[in-house]
């Protein structure tokens, strides 16, 4: 038996890398934070400007399209100057395997009044030690854009890929991969950066807010919304933690969480991967009565009915209810 025991192993761990699921390469949908978003960097040459918070994006929650917050361009693109705002993808441990993406995507809303001409440019970025697949690479015969350790693909206008501009909704913007030239990479997880920068020399101060910075991935845009599934809701002092199924929602995008005060009105509070299972919606009041519901959303943003509401009050914990809740918490963690 000791002879066939490393082919077992090996048959189990390959079984176990096969069941690993793949994940959304996304640069940025919520900031855990506010002020400036850790996983961004931004650079300015005056007289053109970047607003930032210690040379980072702030993070703003005036506007969203995805609950709870945004990332905030205030910008003047100046004759003479430069600017640029890098966001950087979070490489979380245990997320092994991401989807090839064939799109750039993301939402954006101008709040100022700013032209298409006026919108910023974007590229995107490869660390520097990527090597090509083969001599013919695209970008390889040419002399790359290398900065700061990671190589920057030609920029491409926003204004390319929005027929028209209002100052006051948001635009979807999906950019394929194929149209960003001088980069090349074996695979889209290779893509590291989202880079904005000046796109014009108008001299103007402009604002714009931009979610969900993703990779599309292939073969997803078809699927059907799934119904919400029913939810359960526990409070604690000051926050709630809303509980779902997760089987039938492997191909669902996000949940969204809504949350109803006294007045009865909902209000979107966030998103969670629908395999979390699990959404902690932190109030900061003690003694309030909240509902919820939530709804299912696909990799269109379609929005799925939503789920039958349920209602939980927060109320002050003692000393072995909160111990029994960090206990819990850090368990649930690890």
């Amino acid at each position: 038996m000791k002879s066939f025991s490393p082919f077992f192993v090996l048959l189990f761990a390959l079984g176990v890398s096969a069941q690993e699921p793949e994940y959304d390469h996304i640069f940025f949908d919520n900031s855990t934070m506010t002020g400036g978003y850790h996983y961004s960097k931004t650079e300015s040459k005056a007289p053109g400007y970047i607003l930032s918070v210690q040379g980072k994006l702030p993070v703003s929650d005036k506007e969203f399209f995805t609950a709870k917050n945004s990332l905030l361009l205030n910008y003047t693109s100046a004759q003479g100057g430069n600017w640029s705002a890098s966001v950087i993808y979070h490489d979380w441990r245990g997320k092994e395997f991401l989807k090839e993406g064939i799109a750039l995507d993301f939402k954006i809303l101008p709040s100022s009044n700013t032209s298409l001409d006026e919108l910023p440019v974007v590229a995107i970025a490869t660390k520097d030690d990527q090597k090509p697949n083969s001599a013919s690479d695209v970008g390889y015969e040419i002399k790359m854009n290398v900065k700061d350790g990671v190589r920057i693909s030609e920029s491409v206008a926003l204004k390319d890929y929005i027929s028209k501009i209002n100052n006051s909704r948001w635009y979807r913007v999906r950019i394929p991969l194929d149209n960003f030239t001088n980069i090349a990479f074996g695979h889209t997880k290779e893509i590291t950066q989202v880079v904005f920068a000046q796109g014009s020399e108008d001299g103007k101060e402009h604002t714009v807010f931009i979610d969900q910075i993703e990779m599309l991935p292939a073969n997803v845009t078809n699927y059907p919304v799934a119904n919400a599934p029913s939810i359960t809701a526990k409070a604690y002092e000051r926050h709630v933690d809303i509980r779902w199924d997760k089987s039938g929602l492997e191909k669902v995008k996000y949940v969204k969480i809504y949350r109803a005060g006294k007045d009865g009105v909902f209000h979107q509070v966030g998103v969670q991967d629908p395999m979390m299972g699990l959404y902690s919606d932190f109030t900061g009041e003690t003694d309030k009565t909240y509902t919820y519901k939530i709804t299912c959303l696909d990799y269109n943003y379609n929005e799925s009915k939503a789920s039958e509401k349920v209602q939980t009050s927060t109320y002050p914990m003692t000393d072995d209810e909160l111990l029994t809740m960090v206990q819990e918490a850090s368990f649930r963690y690890f």
